[in-house]
């Protein structure tokens, strides 16, 4: 005969086991949604649709999951030209009948749902999705976390302030410890109360994780004062990674010319990141020209270009100075596209040159070069005269192709072979003569 205490025991024994194996548990208890489903043959859109309105809600969270997998490539509600066809028409129903499911009892259901509005990735923030996500307090942490990974994807939208603090509350408050630090990362906002407010958090920050979270939000906001704090930061702290983080960080703020009088002040950070600079100096638009900058500050502090060489497994190139095999790369390569020849040579390529050429100790060194390796270059005509004759061509084997009833895949291989092999001359350096 069980005793009473001993009946206790097992009573509270069942009860733990319940919490912890229950698909609605709350917090870190409650099963993982692993997305897995089951795919039935020969099922389209409107079939899934269908097994919506099931309650079977195994069968609601299979659909879901099932159409979210189909959305990730059709953006049918994207595109207004395709409205009243049948494929917006059944997105449609899908979209608002995943709407509905996303206020489910069933924690994998309203997860699932959130997921596949997600992958249909709407445009119209009015359309109830974001008021959706924002407003959303399911306690469970399935559903959190799915609304937290369509938050930070969407991170381009302009989020209501209000709105993403209230759920960065939301997540402070939850007992999950994920939800708990996922708030840190929903500091996508950077205005400047927001960032004073962080940085004021990071100063007083204990635990680690917290502290890193603090500055990635920072390193993404870096306004005149964020910058300011994160140069002192990186002076006095004597963690190496978040040193590191922060030096990485810091050409890329929002107001240039703080970043170059910063790496004027250190000119041996500034040798050390040259080899970023450079690749990244010449792939930069021109409206973000701070890359270009520095690697003229380094030419002006006394940066010897021969002191960066290039590993290539090109003979010609192996060995020689990196600087001047990107910038003959830029300043030849004008063909970005395959179907034009940009005219100017791109801004940052020439304030690089110019500096170059201002230089007594460069000026030749960099002439000499460029006049040994413009040999090996494509001339312009050239390219735009190959393109020529290889339209022409295609255009003339269609022409065989229909006068003689011919629906060869060899030769629709043939012409689609021909024009990737041309297009693959016009990614080649190019000179004008």
């Amino acid at each position: 005969m069980r005793t009473f205490s001993s009946v206790w025991r097992v009573i509270i024994l069942v009860g733990i086991i319940a919490l912890f194996t229950s698909a609605d548990g709350c917090n870190g208890n409650e099963m993982n949604v692993g997305y897995y489903y089951i795919e039935v043959p020969g099922y389209e859109n409107g079939d899934y649709y269908k097994m919506l309105q099931s309650s079977n809600r195994e069968e609601q969270y299979n659909a879901l999951a099932c159409l979210s997998f189909e959305y990730r490539d059709q953006k049918v509600l994207k595109y207004d030209s395709l409205k009243g066809t049948g494929p917006y028409d059944t997105a449609l129903l899908i979209y608002r009948k995943a709407m509905e499911l996303t206020k489910s009892a069933d924690s994998w259901v309203s997860s699932a749902a959130f997921r596949l509005l997600g992958s249909m990735e709407l445009d119209d923030k009015d359309s109830g999705y974001y008021q959706c996500l924002l407003s959303n307090r399911n306690p469970s942490l399935n559903v959190q976390l799915e609304q937290f990974v369509q938050i930070v994807n969407n991170s381009e939208w302009e989020w209501n302030p209000l709105q993403l603090h209230a759920k960065m509350d939301f997540y402070r408050n939850h007992p999950s410890w994920l939800l708990q630090k996922a708030a840190r990362q929903l500091l996508i906002t950077g205005d400047s109360a927001t960032m004073q407010n962080v940085m004021n958090e990071y100063r007083t920050a204990k635990d680690e994780i917290d502290k890193r979270l603090l500055l990635q939000a920072l390193l993404l906001h870096k306004n005149t004062t964020v910058f300011d704090f994160l140069a002192n930061e990186w002076q006095t702290t004597k963690d190496e990674r978040i040193k590191a983080m922060i030096q990485q960080s810091l050409p890329t703020a929002s107001n240039q010319q703080q970043v170059i009088n910063w790496y004027a002040q250190h000119t041996q950070e500034l040798f050390k990141q040259l080899p970023s600079f450079i690749t990244d100096g010449f792939a930069g638009s021109a409206d973000s020209p701070v890359f270009s900058k520095l690697i003229v500050l380094a030419l002006e502090k006394g940066w010897k270009p021969s002191s960066l060489l290039v590993k290539s497994d090109e003979p010609r190139f192996n060995g020689t100075p990196k600087l001047y095999y990107y910038l003959l790369e830029s300043k030849y390569n004008r063909n970005i596209h395959p179907d034009s020849i940009a005219e100017q040579q791109p801004a940052n390529s020439k304030r690089v040159e110019q500096a170059l050429l201002k230089n007594d100790n460069w000026n030749q060194e960099w002439q000499i070069f460029e006049q040994q390796h413009k040999t090996h270059l494509l001339p312009a005509a050239l390219i735009t005269a190959h393109r020529q004759l290889t339209d022409q061509y295609i255009q003339q084997t269609r022409i065989l192709m229909r006068q003689y009833g011919i629906d060869s895949v060899y030769y629709k291989e043939l012409i689609r072979s021909v024009s990737d092999q041309s297009k693959w001359m016009y990614k080649e350096p190019v000179r004008d003569h």
